[in-house]
Order: C-alpha cells, then sequence, then structure tokens
C-alpha cells in the first residue's frame, strides 16, 4: 500500500495535456452515452436526489433504483465472465471507448451510471486501485477536467474500505453538482496551499482533508499538493491506529472560485464578475431568451433556445442572426412549442403530468414546423428504450435526430446569460421600453419579473393620476367635478364592508411577498377569512340552544345543547344525528349513581369517530360543570381525544370539570310526548353484569335533531341582514335625492356659500343670512313630499349635541370662567 510508484517530476514525461484531446469530446462523451444507452449497452435511468440533514450534517443521497445490485448488460452476458480474476477494465469494447488519455490511459463510458453521462479513466495495463494517484494518473485526470466546458469532478476511491468494487485502477468523473440544489457547500473555504482538517466528531467514522492548490497548476504542483495531502491523511490516521484507505475528489478552479451563491470561494477574496450579467448563470426554462421574461407563445430554434414568438420576430427584422449566439437565423427557422398545462396553469409533461422545474430535463419531438414538449424520461422510457418511436402525444413517427434539449439539467451552458451575445455586445433587444424597463442584474427567479412588472405598473398608475390632476386644475367646473368624484370614491371606500368572517389578522400575503421572491407580490394588506364552519365554530358566537331527541328502547330523552362554550362538540352530535349516525347504537356502559355511556357503532367502548374522521380538542373553558343529574358530556381517551362517544351523568361529579367537555343536558321540562327524567330514571335501574354493561340491550332507535342551533343562527344574520340591507338601500336613495335637488346650486357655490355668476364672477352679496340656506330648503321640501320618515331616520343616526348650558352673562366676555358649559 506504501508502495512508491510515482514517477520523478520534471522534464519530457509525453504526458497527455488538455490541448492533444479531441475538440469535440465532450460532445462526442454525451452523444455516445446516449447511444449506448438506447442499445441497451449501457445501464442508466434518471435518479432522484435528496438533502437530508441528520445530526448537524447535511447528506445528500441520490437514489437509483435499477442499480439496487449491479445487473448484467445484454451486450456481454452471455460472455460475462465470473470468479475472481475477471477484470472488465482490462480489455474494454470499443463501442465504450471515448478517447486515448496520453499514452497511458483511456477514458471510456461507465456501464452502471448514475450521471449523465458518466466517465471513467482507466490505465491501460493493470495497476491496483489499493495504490496512490501517480504523475500519470494526476496529468490525465487533470487534461480532462480542463478540456470539458461543462463542470466536473473527478472521484478516485484508493483501496476496497473505501467503496471500490474493482480492483483495476480507474478515475470516476461525474457532473459538478448543482450547490444550490443541495442547498449547501460542498467543499469549505480554506486558505491556498493549507491543510484543513475537520475537527473529530464522534458521530462520523472517518475526517476531511482539504487543500486549495494555486490557481494555475501544471501537473508538478498538482502532484506536490497531492503528496502533501496524502502524507497528512496517513499521518493523522498512524495516530488514530486506523487504515489508510481514503477517497480523493478533485476539482479545478473554476469550480472552486464558482460565484455561484453556495460556492466554495464565497467571500474568500477570489475577485467575482461585477458586470452588469455576472449575476446571471441560468434562465429559468419558461422564459424567453431574448426579453428574459415568461414566454406566452413559445418557440425555439434547431439548437433548443426558447424565444417567445413576438419577441424574436422583432429581433429578425432588424437582424438575421440568432441574439443568444450570432448563428443566421430566419422565421422559417422557428419550431412552435406545444407545452402542456395543468389545472394550476402549469407547465406538465403531457403524460406523466408531472410539473416542469428548472431541474427537470426537457426535450421537444420535432414535426416539421411545431414539437410537443415531454420530459425526458418520459420519451427514454416510452419512446427510446422500448424502440416506440411514435409521438406520445400526436401518434406521429419521429427519429433520434427530431428531439430537440430544451433544457438539460446536465448541461446548462445554452441557459447561461453570461454567454448569451447580444447582452455581451450590449445590443437592444428590440423590445418596447414599457415592456422590457426591468433591472436585469437583479433578476434571478420568476417572481422578481413579477415584482418588477409589479413596480412598472403601480409608477405608470401614478403618473397617469399626476396628468389627469394637471388637466383638470385648469378650469373651475373641472376642479368642481374632481372633487365630487373624490367625494363619491371616498365615500364608496369608507362605505365597503368587511367581511363577517374576516379574522382579526391580515392574510400576510403583503408581508411574505415583500420577504420572499418565490411569492406573487401583493401591495395591500387584506384581512384574512374564515370558512364559515370555522366562523361558526368560534365559542360564544352561537348562543341559541340546540335540541335533539333520544328515542330509546326506555323511553325518549330530549337533550339540551348549549353552543355557547362548547360549539365543537355540539356541531359533531348534531352532525353526526342528522347522519343517522347515532341510530341502533347501544348504551354499553351503565353505572348507577354515576353515568350512562353510549356513541360507539362497535358497542366495545373503544370505536366511534367524529364527523371531521379524527379526534378534536376538548372545550374545557366557560361555567359549565358537572354539577347536577342529566349533565350531557363528551367521553374520551385522555386530553384532546374526543369522538362521538358521550355519556349522560346520574348525579353530580365534580372530578370530571375540566377533563370532560359538556355540551348539554337532558331537558326538564321537554314537551316529547314524555318524562326524560323518568326515561333517564329507567335507563340508571337497568340491570348490568360485572362489568357495567346491561344485560338487557338498551338502544338508540332513532337521533332526531328537534332544533339545529347553527340553522337557527344563520337564519337570524341572514334575516338580519337583509333588514339592514333594506335599510341602507332606503337611506341612499334618500340621500340621493337629496343631492340631485342640491347639486346645481353647490356647483355654482363658493364654500362659503356666494354664489357663481354665468361670467365667473363671484356675488359679492349673500353673507351669513345664506349659509345652510340650502339645507333648510331641502328639509323643507322633504317634509311636504314624503309621508316616510326617511330623513328622519337618517338625521337620528348623527349624535345630538348637548345643550350647552348659559354662562354667566349672557355669553358675553371672553374669559373661560368656571367651565361650566364644557
Amino acid at each position: 500500500m506504501d508502495k512508491d510508484n510515482h514517477k520523478e517530476i520534471g522534464g519530457d514525461t509525453g504526458l497527455s495535456t488538455s490541448s492533444e484531446l479531441p475538440q469535440d469530446l465532450e460532445a462526442q462523451s454525451l452523444a455516445k452515452f446516449d447511444d449506448q444507452v438506447a442499445k441497451g449497452h449501457l445501464i442508466y435511468e434518471p435518479s432522484t436526489a435528496e438533502t437530508v440533514e441528520d445530526q448537524g450534517f447535511k447528506l445528500s443521497f441520490r437514489f437509483v433504483p435499477h442499480l439496487r445490485r449491479k445487473p448484467i448488460t445484454p451486450s456481454d452476458a452471455p460472455e460475462r465472465k465470473t470468479g475472481k480474476g475477471h477484470n472488465p477494465f482490462l480489455n474494454p469494447k470499443p463501442e465504450e471507448i471515448l478517447s486515448e488519455v496520453g499514452p497511458s490511459h483511456l477514458l471510456i463510458l461507465n456501464k452502471f451510471s448514475v450521471y449523465r453521462p458518466s466517465l471513467l479513466v482507466i490505465t491501460r495495463h493493470f495497476a491496483p486501485q489499493s495504490d496512490d494517484l501517480d504523475f500519470s494518473d494526476l496529468s490525465a485526470a487533470w487534461a480532462i477536467l480542463q478540456h470539458f466546458k461543462q463542470r466536473y469532478m473527478m472521484i478516485y476511491n484508493c483501496g476496497f474500505e473505501s467503496g471500490s468494487s474493482q480492483g483495476h485502477k480507474h478515475l470516476q468523473f461525474w457532473p459538478y453538482p448543482d450547490e444550490q440544489e443541495l442547498g449547501f457547500q460542498l467543499f469549505p473555504n480554506v486558505a491556498e496551499s493549507t491543510v484543513n482538517i475537520t475537527d473529530d466528531i464522534p458521530s462520523v467514522p472517518h475526517r476531511h482533508f482539504v487543500l486549495r492548490f494555486p490557481t494555475h497548476c501544471d501537473a508538478n504542483t498538482l502532484v506536490q499538493a497531492y503528496r502533501k495531502l496524502v502524507a497528512r491523511v496517513r499521518h493523522s490516521h498512524a495516530e488514530a491506529g486506523g487504515g489508510t484507505d481514503y477517497n480523493v475528489i478533485l476539482i479545478t478552479h473554476s469550480e472552486w472560485a464558482s460565484s455561484d451563491a453556495y460556492s466554495a470561494s464565497a467571500g474568500a477574496g477570489v475577485r467575482a464578475d461585477t458586470s452588469q450579467h455576472a449575476a446571471f448563470k441560468r434562465l429559468p426554462y419558461n422564459f424567453c431568451a431574448l426579453s428574459l421574461q415568461p414566454f406566452t407563445t413559445p418557440v425555439c430554434t434547431a439548437e433548443g433556445i426558447i424565444f417567445d414568438h413576438e419577441n424574436i420576430l422583432r429581433w429578425l427584422l432588424k437582424h438575421d442572426t440568432n441574439p443568444t449566439n450570432g448563428k443566421p437565423l430566419k422565421q422559417q427557422d422557428l419550431i412552435k412549442l406545444n407545452f402542456a398545462k395543468n389545472d394550476s396553469d402549469e407547465y406538465v409533461d403531457p403524460v406523466t403530468f408531472k410539473v416542469f422545474t428548472d431541474n427537470t430535463h426537457i426535450v421537444a419531438v420535432r414535426h416539421g414546423e411545431s414539437a410537443n414538449v415531454f420530459a425526458y424520461d418520459t420519451v427514454e422510457r416510452l419512446n427510446i428504450k422500448p424502440k416506440m418511436w411514435r409521438d406520445l402525444v400526436s401518434d406521429e413517427e419521429f427519429t433520434r435526430k427530431d428531439l430537440i434539449t430544451l433544457q438539460d439539467p446536465q448541461n446548462l451552458e445554452s441557459r447561461n446569460l453570461t454567454s448569451f451575445k447580444y447582452l455581451k455586445d450590449g445590443e437592444d433587444s428590440g423590445i418596447p421600453k414599457e415592456e422590457a424597463s426591468i433591472n436585469t442584474a437583479s433578476l434571478g427567479s420568476a417572481a422578481d419579473l413579477k415584482i418588477m412588472k409589479a413596480k412598472e405598473a403601480v409608477a405608470k398608475a401614478r403618473a397617469e393620476r399626476a396628468n389627469a390632476a394637471g388637466q383638470n386644475s385648469k378650469s373651475l367646473s373641472a376642479a368642481t367635478s374632481t372633487n365630487s368624484v373624490k367625494k363619491t370614491s371616498s365615500t364608496s371606500q369608507s362605505s365597503k364592508t368587511i367581511p363577517y368572517n374576516a379574522t382579526r389578522h391580515t392574510t400576510g400575503q403583503a408581508a411574505a411577498s415583500f420577504t420572499s421572491t418565490g411569492l406573487t407580490p401583493h401591495t395591500s394588506n387584506a384581512l384574512a377569512t374564515m370558512t364559515d364552519e370555522e366562523y361558526i365554530l368560534k365559542p360564544r358566537r352561537v348562543k341559541h340552544k340546540g335540541y335533539v331527541r333520544l328515542t330509546t328502547t326506555l323511553g325518549p330523552l330530549t337533550l339540551e345543547l348549549n353552543p355557547e362554550y362548547a360549539p365543537k362538540a355540539v356541531w359533531n352530535f348534531v352532525k353526526l344525528a342528522q347522519k343517522g349516525y347515532y341510530d341502533g347504537i347501544i348504551f354499553h356502559r351503565n353505572i348507577r349513581n354515576f353515568m350512562i355511556q353510549s356513541g360507539d357503532p362497535t358497542g366495545t367502548g373503544r370505536g366511534g369517530t367524529s364527523i371531521w374522521g379524527k379526534n378534536f380538542n376538548d372545550e374545557l373553558e366557560g361555567p359549565l360543570k358537572h354539577d347536577k343529574r342529566g349533565v350531557l358530556s363528551m367521553a374520551n381517551k385522555g386530553k384532546n381525544t374526543n369522538s362521538s362517544q358521550f355519556f349522560i351523568t346520574y348525579r353530580p361529579a365534580s372530578h370530571l370539570d375540566h377533563k370532560h367537555t359538556i355540551f348539554g343536558r337532558v331537558a326538564e321540562d321537554a314537551d316529547d310526548g314524555g318524562d326524560s327524567m323518568e326515561t333517564l330514571k329507567r335507563l340508571e335501574n337497568a340491570p348490568v353484569d360485572s362489568t357495567d354493561r346491561p344485560t338487557e340491550e338498551i338502544k338508540i332507535v332513532e337521533a332526531t335533531v328537534l332544533i339545529d342551533p347553527f340553522d337557527e343562527f344563520w337564519k337570524q344574520k341572514n334575516q338580519a341582514e337583509r333588514t339592514e340591507k333594506e335599510k341602507s338601500d332606503r337611506k341612499n336613495a334618500a340621500v340621493t335625492a337629496d343631492q340631485g335637488s342640491l347639486g346645481v346650486d353647490e356647483d355654482r357655490t363658493t364654500w362659503t356659500g356666494k354664489r357663481i355668476r354665468d361670467d365667473g364672477t363671484v356675488d359679492s352679496g349673500g353673507g351669513p343670512g345664506q349659509v345652510g340656506k340650502y339645507l333648510k330648503a331641502s328639509l323643507s321640501r322633504h317634509g311636504q313630499d314624503n309621508d316616510e320618515d326617511e330623513i328622519v331616520e337618517v338625521i337620528d343616526e348623527e349624535p345630538e349635541e348637548p345643550v350647552r348650558k348659559k354662562t354667566k352673562g349672557g355669553g358675553r366676555g371672553g374669559g373661560f370662567g368656571n367651565f361650566d358649559s364644557w
């Protein structure tokens, strides 16, 4: 294990560099991967990731159901060898090989893939997986990481205790995870050339060592950094008495210096791009690449760049290129996209109805000038694997060449705003300013766009109001009209009624949308409303008594219900009775001089359910007590476990107070054709066995709701609202008539009552005697014309001014006096 296999550093090694690899190696790798998967030579299905926090640690798990155990691929099943000496990497098949990486390594496809694509760098000749990486290994890995434009990470499992399943030395290459999707930072921020060690944590049986090498690094520097790290690992494990198997993860400086929110270099002094578009990393899938706003009529290019049809047509009127990459583009090259939506107006896969997100692999199946949009998972499972090349929506034939990738979470270059040519060149998108005046430097999600649009709408409305106000102030008649409108508007606002079921708190939407970009902006606070059931089940709201008659085998029993202090218990009892739930149920427990219990349809005392299908809470507030015979109360199995069972007391039972919900009593004076108290007496005297169960079955033949207190409440409330509305209508009609008689004169007078002549001059006559004359005239006219006392009713609503006492001296004198008149 400790054997030194490293080549000497320096000199002409003849090893591969990034420039020696094929220029289109990355594209070839992805295309060949998809082709081999379609042919069944590779095992791959999309997997799901989930982040779990345990004991302060955030762990990302990837669930891969098809790799519960490694299957045998169809291509090598007949010739696959078994036994100790099998080495799948010694002679890889030509279709698995992607490229040579120097004279000693090969880049191949991983047969059992978790990521798309999953690649391996293997040694041409056997080398043990338990050896450290040597100069040629690191040179090959570094060449691959530098050559690929997509972010990748290299993983090497050194030793079988590290998780390696093959003895032939191999390095794995995976697309670098999206740390924003994970929700945490993969690598801690450390100083350059310093080995950072995590503290010992008893619950974690391993330690982490991180070393950041210089930004501009050659193979020699990389090997020195690796040796330094491994030496520190071995020294630490020797101190702890453990083994020396380990895992190595290698990433390039571009990953380390990422400007993502969760990047390892955040705040580490790495220079960030502060240009206007540097903040953009990813354009949401449902956004137009030109307007940077959600599209309404989406079209795409053959490369999968999505535009809004109207926006791209405006661009093509002045240009003949694709705004994102500068390639030639004509109107006939655009492909109409047919997205499916669910009832919530969200874009979904038309087959599985899974909602599209920014992490969904989305493809379009092209048919001439249009294309149907699917999740890639659906197309792969139902078209590619079974080789059934017919559109799942239109049943039209298509080929693999007709598949257009609109979004690939593993390759976001086409959605990277920093690479859009028209943005880098500072060109005008051609969209009208009123549609595109958005601060693109603050765009991060669809919610940000909504906020900006809301602000624009508010600013536009304010400007329109300001212009209208300026025009209206040019003439006296217009100003008077504006004042009249304002009065009407003010009146309508002040008369806006609050819903009867409004709570004392707001919905919180204004505050939530202000602090969260994931919510639609709200600029006003609205009171939250309750459902009718929530509203009516508030304690002390319904004070009407309810009545239910239980017809038992021993006589009628009328119960008076009290919803004022136990509205939920009464509601539950009434609704169950109306459903016929209690009909045929027996009294399963009867204890003389204590109580009798029923309400369990199983008759065992362990069954029953509430009207809501679950237990509901106790209602113990209020003055009701178990202080007399005939108290109706809820049976329970403990705190807040009320269901359908109830009991009736035969005597006071104060020890049950504040433990059981009291919601009624036996009505002593009920007119039910019998004496309820006599029935209760017969129930108490019924014979029982040693378990307090009646020896002869006592049954509730029928439960009849005589008076539903909640229905009575709604009837009274609706009647009160109708009466109030009629009263309000009469008042409004009277006020309207009054304003009609005053309106002409008011419009031709000043606020002091002076008349305005037709030529616009103000009459100097009038004086104090004329102030209020219109009010007197109006009252006089209405007193003569109307027999109904409607005006008096309106005036009476205003508080009368108290009669003021006469001050000494007949009211003359300027002093405060003795304040008798206050």
